[in-house]
């Protein structure tokens, strides 16, 4: 019920946004490839394909290259535009096979990857959640960004949950910048988050 929700709230959103003369820059979540709710995304996106060109379309529990091309491939067969497509890995097996999946140069398509901690967490069964102030988290995080360093393509950090939290949030990007030592982004959960981020 709250995915179909989150469709309709989508969809009624760029409706009042397109319909000011605005073009928003969006990005969305998919479900997971194969799944009934990743139909019933695609299904979305092509109706409304005329009045949105995505930036960003985030594919999560992605764990095998081929998982992105196929999404590539469904994407463009319907007509949906974009500008990248951002694969999440937040599972075991995708993190296990970190080298295959990103052993090829970042594409125009391809150039960003996104770690998802919590559902991660999830997946390895891991509780409680070994979340930012976990050394455990972070060496996983030093792991992902060695091998996308390595090739050439951007971090894009998990979300910080305490949304209000400044002080702590300046102090974990300020962290990864230093493991990254190259240009990173981050998920915020929230515009008050952006200005906390950015400010």
């Amino acid at each position: 019920f709250r995915k179909a929700e989150s469709r309709n709230r989508l969809r009624d959103f760029l409706a009042k946004d397109y319909s000011s003369g605005k073009k928003p820059v969006v990005g969305v979540r998919l479900n997971r490839i194969f799944s009934t709710e990743f139909e019933k995304d695609i299904f979305l996106l092509r109706q409304i394909r005329k009045t949105v060109v995505w930036q960003s379309i985030f594919l999560p529990k992605i764990s095998d290259y081929g998982e992105i091309k196929k999404c590539i491939s469904i994407l463009t067969e319907n007509g949906i535009a974009f500008e990248e497509v951002i694969p999440i890995i937040e599972t075991r097996a995708g993190f296990s096979n970190l080298h295959h999946l990103f052993s090829r140069k970042p594409s125009l398509e391809i150039k960003r990857v996104a770690w998802g901690s919590h559902d991660f967490n999830l997946d390895s069964g891991i509780w409680p959640f070994e979340d930012v102030i976990s050394p455990n988290h972070w060496e996983r995080v030093k792991e992902l960004v060695g091998v996308l360093n390595n090739k050439g393509y951007e971090y894009v950090n998990s979300p910080m949950l305490e949304l209000n939290n400044k002080e702590f949030g300046c102090a974990m990007l300020d962290h990864l910048d230093r493991i990254c030592h190259k240009d990173f982004s981050q998920v915020a959960l929230s515009y008050q988050q952006v200005l906390n981020f950015t400010s």
